[in-house]
């Protein structure tokens, strides 16, 4: 279920948009399978694939004079440059992925502490990129685990031994 918060920067973005009862209902439809930002259910990935489609359409009606730029919106191309190409790792996992190995990296040996390495785990994990922002939503997941499964085990080995 969306915050209030994402539920009221939906609704900014709404009138912006100037779209009515309907075509909002029917685009959020079409975007999330369900009608309205107040249904449970509706996940941060939904909330990220409904903000750009949302933005695109306020940029066109302000542009064409139709509604007024809220005070809200500071940037009418924040969404579609913050939400990934389709299918492609988000901003949070990959900064999740980041936060993982840095916590991770100060465990291993220093010649160990590089993108490369970090990249060999990535394809052992089954994710064979040649950047992490070359990641799938999938594979970046399978990555998370394999990170969070090596600090797991870091972490029972120093219980162990400490």
């Amino acid at each position: 279920m969306w915050s209030n918060e994402q539920k009221g920067r939906v609704a900014v973005y709404r009138k912006a948009a100037g779209l009515g009862e309907f075509q909002y209902r029917a685009l959020m439809t079409q975007l999330t399978g369900v009608a309205s930002s107040t249904a449970p259910g509706l996940t941060q990935a939904d909330f990220d694939h409904v903000m750009p489609a949302l933005e695109a359409l306020a940029e066109e009606s302000i542009a064409l004079g139709e509604t007024e730029r809220p005070r809200q919106i500071q940037d009418l191309h924040y969404w579609r440059t913050r939400a990934p190409a389709k299918g492609k790792a988000t901003t949070r996992q990959l900064h999740a992925i980041r936060e993982a190995w840095d916590k991770l990296a100060i465990r291993l040996p220093e010649q160990k502490r590089t993108v490369g390495y970090l990249l060999a785990m990535a394809a052992k994990a089954g994710a064979r990129v040649a950047t992490l922002s070359d990641l799938t939503v999938w594979q970046a997941g399978l990555l998370l685990n394999a990170l969070y499964g090596r600090l797991t085990d870091g972490m029972v080995a120093e219980d162990r031994h400490g």
